[in-house]
């Protein structure tokens, strides 16, 4: 699939480099840069996503994936509109803080995130990521001007509210998108499936698109962490860390297989 052609006009703007506009910054210094940037094991975290725990028993999931040594949790939210699948509800993350002290991420697949924000910050929400990508219809009707102030308000309101905030970004949207808001974002959620559906094959190019915003993050100061959602394996998790990476999300991963602690070991850095 190519960039999709609002997202070509909103970034085209910012490019910095001619691999960021088609998503895969292929920087010939990764394998040099791999020690310089490998992810501090003290700080590398473990999120498992609950799109692939048991539904009818998510309390106990939720508790047995504490005592396996998860450091977070990752609770995604659809509508059927931006991704066609459905999701969990406000009333699902309400009930999961009864059973776990973990702060638990909250991931928009939403369009208008905006109306999703306060349901999910009365119970409890750590952090809540949003797509740039469901700004679409918003950009086609207003502009590009009016859209990034809208990405930045709607930062400031969750910011506001109590919570991180995160910037999720699909695999066909260029990295050089992000550049504007870097400066109002605690973490970069990189998708490295297509977002809507667990269980899908890792894209390889992720891991050149972690580098890119890893490089981006350490040539303009920022400090907001970078998370990889969709496909993680103990197979690529090492050269996730190496390249930047301080959050991984992992489904089936995890919750498909028989020991949580085991499966969450394997995906740390080593």
């Amino acid at each position: 699939m190519g960039i999709p052609h609002f997202l070509r006009l909103f970034c085209v703007a910012f490019v910095l480099d001619p691999g960021l506009l088609q998503g895969n910054a292929m920087m010939g210094s990764h394998e040099e840069a791999a020690d310089a940037r490998r992810t501090d094991a003290r700080r590398a975290e473990v999120s498992p996503s609950l799109l692939a725990a048991k539904r009818l028993s998510l309390g106990e999931e939720v508790a047995l994936l504490k005592s396996s040594g998860a450091d977070r949790l990752h609770l995604d939210v659809k509508n059927g509109h931006f991704v066609p699948n459905l999701g969990f509800d406000p009333d699902v993350l309400k009930a999961l803080k009864a059973h776990t002290p973990l702060p638990i991420d909250v991931h928009l697949m939403v369009q208008d995130p905006l109306g999703w924000v306060e349901p999910f910050q009365q119970v409890g929400a750590a952090s809540l990521a949003f797509h740039i990508e469901a700004m679409e219809t918003a950009l086609e009707e207003q502009g590009d001007v009016k859209v990034r102030a809208q990405v930045k308000a709607l930062c400031q309101t969750i910011r506001q509210g109590g919570s991180h905030v995160g910037l999720a970004l699909s695999p066909n949207t260029p990295v050089a998108c992000l550049d504007p808001f870097l400066d109002c974002v605690d973490y970069v959620l990189v998708m490295g499936v297509v977002p809507g559906k667990g269980g899908q094959t890792f894209l390889p190019q992720t891991v050149d698109r972690v580098a890119a915003i890893w490089e981006l993050r350490e040539k303009q100061g920022y400090s907001f962490k970078i998370q990889v959602d969709g496909g993680v394996t103990p197979q690529n998790a090492p050269r996730l860390w190496e390249v930047g990476a301080d959050v991984l999300v992992a489904g089936t991963a995890i919750l498909g297989t028989p020991d949580y602690r085991q499966a969450v070991q394997a995906l740390r850095p080593s």
